[in-house]
């Protein structure tokens, strides 16, 4: 699998072919992964694993047990990355940038008619591994138009691509934050930051290759702006306000001001009171920032 942020620069490469396999991977497709891994085992070629000094007898029983596993779990990736493994070698030989997750891949092209050559020669490929492509889900389609495993592509200065967190994967992440930040749950300011934390750290992890810095610096400003909402809730009514923003530090005509409208949460939280919850506040608790 062509790794996108060292190995391929995508200028030019406007058009993208997504191929998926019909069906299950179990029944004819699993005998042939057991001969091809056979084969690789005594070549020492190991789909996705590096050369160890291991019997291949021994090799074969734990790779057989953890694919059994795997799709008694429900999970064909790994059966996917013995399998196709072939197809990941000859796309390789004709030198096409392209990335695969279990039976899911995209070809980038540079032209439709490119596409719709790469797709025959999948057919065909697929073919003799005893699996249809899916021609529901396959499409030769524009690079901008499309997202893989919640990341998409937008188009810089000069006309070179860019990854970007596709919409799906972004609304998905706001509103799990809006569930962990609800004004309901009854959790402490600090409480919901640390499951924020946790959250976050695994979100970035995988989104980490999108180059949009912009898109983080805003995600953190409204982060941030619906824990300070969440403290004026919590405090409640305007006496309470006003006490806990003066022991924060605030004037006493900031803590007025907020306290007198004290039901006015989202307002005061993008204004007056982020100079008293400001982002160190925030640092100290522990919330990561996504802008890096």
């Amino acid at each position: 699998m062509t790794d996108f942020k060292h190995d391929v620069d995508l200028y030019g490469f406007s058009w993208l072919l997504f191929a998926s396999s019909h069906g299950a991977l179990l029944g004819g497709p699993a005998a042939a992964a057991r001969t091809q891994y056979r084969a690789a085992t005594e070549r020492r070629e190991i789909p996705g694993r590096s050369e160890r000094a291991i019997a291949p007898a021994e090799l074969w029983s734990r790779t057989l047990k953890a694919v059994w596993l795997d799709c008694r779990r429900g999970g064909e990736s790994l059966l996917a990355n013995v399998l196709l493994d072939e197809v990941d070698r000859e796309l390789e030989k004709r030198g096409h940038a392209f990335v695969r997750f279990a039976d899911d891949c995209n070809v980038y092209v540079r032209s439709p008619k490119a596409g719709e050559r790469v797709l025959t020669f999948l057919r065909k490929q697929y073919a003799q591994l005893r699996l249809r492509i899916n021609e529901a889900k396959s499409a030769v389609a524009r690079v901008l138009t499309r997202q893989f495993l919640g990341i998409a592509f937008w188009r810089g200065p000069g006309g070179k691509l860019h990854r970007r967190v596709a919409d799906h994967a972004l609304d998905g992440m706001k509103d799990r934050v809006r569930e962990i930040t609800g004004r309901s749950r009854g959790r402490s300011v600090p409480q919901v930051v640390e499951e924020l934390r946790q959250y976050l750290r695994g979100w970035y992890a995988y989104c980490r290759l999108a180059e949009t810095p912009g898109v983080f610096r805003r995600l953190d400003e409204w982060i941030r702006h619906r824990l300070r909402q969440l403290y004026l809730k919590q405090w409640g009514r305007g006496p309470t306000i006003y006490n806990k923003l003066r022991a924060l530090g605030a004037s006493e005509r900031l803590a007025r001001s907020v306290a007198f409208g004290a039901q006015r949460w989202w307002h005061h939280a993008s204004r007056s009171i982020n100079q008293v919850l400001t982002n160190a506040h925030f640092d100290r608790l522990g919330l990561p920032r996504l802008a890096r």
